[in-house]
């Protein structure tokens, strides 16, 4: 997976100050629409958008690259049958809120390691590493 370049520079130690300072390149207009900053006009309270910095705004405008990150919807995880959370690495951190209400609880966040079941102690809901390579 790799972020597109009008978010990559949030990720690593590229800049985008080499655009426009004489080099002759021309900023992207993808770069732009990230790293143009509105400001507040006097008199007037700014909304949440004007306020929001890097990885923020980049999420209000480009919000299909965070779906990764959606709420696990399905059934409640079993010894046979556990939760199955996708993951590339060894583990993941997964918050658990228990069974639909009334049988709901606190988010509980806890590691899932692959090869091995993890137990909510608040609810008794399993969940398993699904490693994707």
């Amino acid at each position: 997976f790799s972020y597109p370049s009008s978010v990559r520079s949030f990720y690593g130690n590229q800049s985008v100050r080499h655009f426009g300072s004489g080099g002759g390149q021309e900023e992207p207009e993808e770069v732009k629409k990230l790293y143009d900053v509105e400001t507040g006009k006097i008199g007037e309270i700014p909304d949440s958008f004007v306020q929001a910095p890097g990885l923020e705004r980049a999420e209000i405008l480009e919000p299909e690259l965070f779906a990764h990150n959606d709420v696990l919807q399905g059934p409640f995880g079993t010894k046979e049958e556990p939760c199955l959370v996708e993951s590339v690495y060894d583990s993941r951190i997964v918050g658990c809120t228990g069974d639909i209400a009334p049988d709901d609880h606190d988010i509980f966040w806890m590691e899932v390691k692959n090869g091995e079941q993890t137990v909510c102690p608040l609810c008794t809901q399993v969940f398993a590493l699904d490693k994707l390579t």
